[in-house]
């Protein structure tokens, strides 16, 4: 099976929101922000003696660490994205026996069955891991239909199975 695609910036965008809702290490980094903007409630009433305030500085601070993780990580996508236009060429993926084979104009790259680390699908995208930080988006447009997607994602995840437990 062979798919060919083109991706667009908002689909690179989407790749990195997926990573960090569900990559852990990236997880822990976006918590930490959280964690450190409700630290600041209390810390806030032991100056200050005042409920409101505290309350009125930790929202504020949870709104700052949203915009500017919204806006950094809409520049660095840009910045990639600038430094590397190959991103955006158009992609051949097939499935092959010995794995999956993935050819721009840029590169040509085969990963076999063992190195693949894991599959994931949503609603819009399958997401096709080599290790937990390093993948490829192939958006559910690409196919001719939700059954062909389907397919695909069971394909590849039977034979990374069968060849993993050999």
């Amino acid at each position: 099976m062979k798919i060919t695609y083109k991706l667009t910036k908002d689909d690179i965008q989407n790749y990195f929101k997926y990573l960090c809702s569900n990559e852990r290490e990236l997880k822990l980094q976006r918590n930490m922000g959280f964690i450190c903007a409700f630290l600041t409630a209390p810390l806030m009433f032991f100056l200050v003696h005042s409920l409101i305030l505290a309350i009125i500085t930790a929202t504020l601070s949870l709104l700052v660490i949203c915009c500017i993780r919204n806006f950094s990580s809409k520049r660095i996508i840009s910045r990639r994205i600038k430094n590397n236009p190959g991103m955006l060429d158009e992609r051949n993926i097939e499935i092959r026996e010995e794995g999956i084979s993935i050819t721009t104009k840029s590169e040509n790259n085969l990963y076999k069955w063992t190195g693949l680390y894991s599959i994931k699908r949503t609603d819009e995208y399958l997401f096709i891991f080599f290790d937990p930080m390093k993948g490829t988006p192939i958006p559910i447009r690409s196919f001719q239909s939700e059954d062909e997607a389907i397919e695909f994602y069971n394909t590849v995840t039977l034979l990374s199975k069968k060849e993993t437990q050999k």
